[in-house]
């Protein structure tokens, strides 16, 4: 069984943290956590991802300048 979320009509995912999409369509697939954007007409998809932080090798997690 697959677990998929189906938005429409000017959706917006936000994922804390992560950054965010807005589409005509949005499909969200939990399983995969595959998300893919879909535009109607001459509307487009945007998306910002932001960068992911590393690491320290103290475990800590290291800060942008």
């Amino acid at each position: 069984m697959h677990r998929i979320a189906v938005l429409t009509q000017g959706a917006v995912v936000k994922m804390e943290g992560q950054g965010d999409v807005h589409g005509d369509k949005l499909t969200y697939n939990f399983d995969s956590t595959e998300l893919i954007g879909e535009s109607t007409g001459d509307g487009l998809v945007h998306g910002t991802m932001l960068p992911r932080h590393r690491a320290e090798p103290d475990g800590g997690a290291s800060h942008p300048p």
